[in-house]
């Protein structure tokens, strides 16, 4: 069950922002959606919260209804899990352009209360209902996500995020310094995947696919692996005439605050703007996959591996 989620998750994200054929309904300007849900209790990383967010500005894009986020108004430390940052900014502006939410949650008492996962989202308005509130949890674990079927109608109504200008302005201040306009990227994630990807993220199988890809001398290196890969990577795809940075030896971050989400959007931008990608995320009919991402807010596939480039910890949960 876990990989047919991950699968279906992974379409999802990657077509997140374009409209297949579902079409809203008429404008009713009156409708609200509400957000009532355990946020804190059910705090995450940025790429489920962005799923999170795609998911309910989905469903009020096909309803026309205003969307109200309880706690929305605390900024992200109301959503966001400290164990992958000890300083998180209390703004979304500092990641992400105005996103279409408010914290501003209802007392009406003709409201209608939906806490069940499996609920069809796209009849919650039914029957002249203009105010819902939907109290079930939002994250990526199969205990608490709606029905797949759904996920899958939803990102077809679901709206782009862009990054703030602040990740944008470093990102643009890396690419000069370090002169990546027409670098590589390599994703290495290894430890909690490692059974999925061993083969395809060994040193000398990257090496060799990178070999394969003539005309790129400068590669970036986006990595989540043990103690010692970096070390091993570096000796098989360093050689005269290709210059090869890792994630962790670039300043992504300009405030220096230790707000490694900041730092987490600055490297997806980064990806994004790399000429080709090598992903081994998963090992894809024995190999490795060579394309081009698309930003994470917009919901690119580069979103999938959301680890800052770092050694193996104890916990190994997505953020």
């Amino acid at each position: 069950m876990r990989h047919g989620f991950a699968t279906l998750l992974f379409f999802i994200i990657s077509n997140a922002g374009y409209s297949l054929g579902l079409h809203a309904r008429p404008v009713l300007s009156e409708r609200r959606l509400e957000y009532v849900g355990p946020v804190f209790r059910h705090a995450a990383g940025m790429l489920d919260r962005l799923m999170m967010f795609n998911i309910l500005a989905g469903l009020g894009k096909y309803h026309n209804a205003s969307v109200h986020l309880v706690h929305f108004g605390k900024g992200p430390q109301a959503y966001l899990d400290r164990m992958h940052s000890p300083t998180i900014n209390n703004s979304w502006g500092h990641y992400l352009e105005a996103l279409p939410f408010d914290g501003v949650i209802s007392k009406k008492p003709d409201c209608v209360t939906f806490s069940d996962p499996s609920t069809d989202f796209f009849h919650v308005f039914d029957g002249g209902v203009t105010c819902v509130k939907l109290a079930m949890p939002f994250c990526r674990s199969e205990q608490c996500h709606p029905d797949v079927q759904q996920f899958v109608r939803l990102s077809e109504v679901s709206a782009n995020f862009k990054p703030s200008r602040a990740v944008l302005s470093a990102a643009d201040r890396i690419e000069q310094q370090y002169d990546l306009k027409s670098a590589g990227a390599i994703h290495i994630r290894r430890c909690d995947v490692l059974a999925e990807n061993q083969k395809c993220t060994d040193p000398s199988a990257v090496a060799k696919q990178v070999d394969t890809l003539k005309g790129f001398t400068s590669w970036v290196v986006f990595w989540y692996a043990e103690v010692g890969y970096k070390d091993r990577l570096r000796k098989r795809l360093e050689k005269p005439g290709r210059r090869v940075l890792f994630e962790d030896e670039m300043p992504l971050n300009p405030f220096m605050d230790g707000d490694n989400y900041f730092q987490f959007m600055v490297s997806q931008e980064l990806s994004l703007r790399a000429k080709v990608t090598v992903e081994t995320r998963r090992c894809t009919y024995g190999g490795i996959v060579k394309h081009s991402v698309r930003r994470l807010a917009d919901g690119g596939e580069a979103a999938m591996d959301e680890h800052l480039s770092a050694t193996c910890r104890k916990s190994t949960s997505a953020r």
